[in-house]
């Protein structure tokens, strides 16, 4: 799979595409701005960039940034959208609306809060989750399903406080976090919950699915890594720190974000620092600035953006592992990169789309 078609690149929210080569210094291709400003981070498909900017949707031909189409001006749009090979789908400010992908002519549009009797439901806020033929939502009033031929609403799993970060799917179940500090396991086709587990905070960005296990990040610092059947606790991290990313996993290694301006690594076999020093383990890699989007992998390579405008390059090889590789300095990042297999697709300033590519 090498689309980067939702939140974090995938259903399961993996942030990793460890088959692509990782890029060497990358190289400027082309720039986009938007005068409104970029709102929401791309995602990418069948050569095609996606993105809100400006209230409106854009399609734009990836190689050269030439628009495709672009939507009619309908409110901003602050969550990742999801396309599959038909349907490009988002949250506005008032509805759930699906975009033919070949045209940008509207398919359908559904009023959540209608649709669902519930006046607390809040669309723009909404984050989405795409996987076969299914939508799901967090929002709100809970997590909802809908057919994402039709917008027909398939079941509503209210929670008592919002869903918090971008709800994740896979192996039958729906995982969600929510905003009083709950990770949710629910039946993929009916919305009943299989279990519950409390976590120290609001979840940030959503679960993460690696093989067997649940990761989630919370704004107390606390990583936990559950089992994604039972929702037994594997390991508890904590750190002295906030955390504002999701969990990136590859191999034995774990990455998140904290507000310390560090790339926390974490050990997933132990639940304890991975990087050691010559007198005690340290908490991750230190950055310039505060991080700015999602660790993100590609091939050996982790990338991570900070507040002054750096996008690293780190290592992951066991030989040179947390070495910096390169640096690419702009303005700074506002949203994790979406990856295609030539290409970094970065969003700098809140105004402007960048083409990253490997040199020839």
């Amino acid at each position: 799979m090498t689309d980067w078609n939702q939140f974090r690149g995938d259903r399961r929210h993996s942030g990793a595409r460890p088959e692509l080569t990782g890029p060497p210094r990358p190289e400027e291709t082309w720039s986009l701005a938007f005068d409104g400003g970029v709102t929401s981070p791309p995602v990418v498909s069948a050569g095609t960039v996606y993105l809100g900017a400006d209230d409106r949707l854009f399609a734009l031909e990836g190689r050269t940034g030439r628009r495709e189409w672009v939507s009619d001006r309908f409110g901003a749009i602050t969550t990742a959208p999801a396309v599959d090979a038909d349907r490009l789908y988002c949250a506005t400010e008032t509805s759930l609306v699906a975009f033919v992908t070949a045209t940008g002519e509207t398919a359908w549009t559904v009023d959540l809060a209608a649709a669902l009797e519930a006046a607390s439901t809040q669309p723009s806020s909404s984050r989405l989750a795409l996987a076969d033929g299914t939508l799901v939502v967090g929002g709100d009033a809970g997590v909802t399903a809908l057919e994402a031929a039709t917008g027909e609403v398939r079941w509503h799993h209210g929670t008592d406080e919002p869903a918090a970060g971008h709800p994740a799917l896979a192996d039958g179940r729906v995982y969600a976090g929510t905003a009083d500090g709950t990770v949710l396991a629910l039946e993929s086709e009916t919305g009943e919950e299989v279990w519950s587990a409390p976590t120290d905070g609001a979840l940030v960005g959503g679960p993460t699915l690696v093989g067997d296990r649940v990761y989630t990040a919370d704004a107390a610092g606390t990583v936990l890594a559950l089992d994604a059947e039972t929702g037994q606790s594997w390991f508890a991290y904590k750190a002295r720190t906030s955390f504002t990313t999701g969990v990136t996993v590859v191999g034995e290694s774990a990455f998140v974000g904290g507000t310390d301006r560090t790339l926390h690594v974490i050990d997933t076999t132990f639940g304890k620092r991975k990087l050691r020093g010559l007198l005690f383990s340290r908490d991750g890699v230190s950055l310039d600035g505060d991080v700015r989007g999602e660790p993100t992998v590609v091939g050996d390579l982790l990338c991570i953006g900070d507040s002054r405008g750096t996008l690293y390059g780190i290592g992951l090889a066991e030989d040179d592992f947390a070495d910096f590789r390169w640096h690419y300095r702009d303005d700074p990042l506002t949203h994790a990169p979406a990856v295609a297999p030539d290409s970094l697709y970065v969003v700098v300033g809140g105004e402007r789309l960048v083409r990253l590519t490997t040199p020839a």
